[in-house]
């Protein structure tokens, strides 16, 4: 495992305490500032690991709020096939523990379906289209 991601604890998703309410509470403050000055709100970056338990459930939950929310938001999704690190790719997996750090090609990319379908929840209606 890379050493910048050694100390970070296994979270289930979702679990009690962290869970859809939790997401919704720790960015209360952020929707309390748009609504108070009108602001839009646009969600530069976020993510979930291959290795996370839940995570595709979490991804569900975030784009969720945001939609809810009306913001703007965008994934990360940044990998590196020169070193063969594809943590935050939506195609691969890896388990956590796994001392070789191989990733393979997801069959099943349930994270993969949930940004597809928060995308989806914004596209334009084929008519709109140019």
């Amino acid at each position: 495992m890379h050493p910048q991601y050694r100390d970070v604890p296994d979270l289930a998703y979702p679990v009690k305490g962290n869970d859809r309410e939790a997401l919704r509470k720790a960015i209360a403050p952020v929707r309390r500032f748009q609504m108070e000055h009108n602001a839009r709100i646009f969600v530069g970056e976020f993510s979930v690991v291959a290795w996370a338990e839940g995570g595709a459930q979490y991804l569900r939950d975030a784009i969720g709020l945001f939609e809810e929310y009306g913001w703007d938001w965008t994934y990360h999704s940044y990998c590196n096939e020169q070193n063969q690190w594809f943590g935050w790719s939506l195609e691969h997996t890896r388990k956590r523990n796994d001392p070789y750090n191989r990733y393979v090609k997801d069959k099943n990319p349930d994270r993969k379906t949930a940004v597809l379908n928060g995308l989806k929840r914004n596209s334009l209606p084929t008519s709109a289209k140019p």
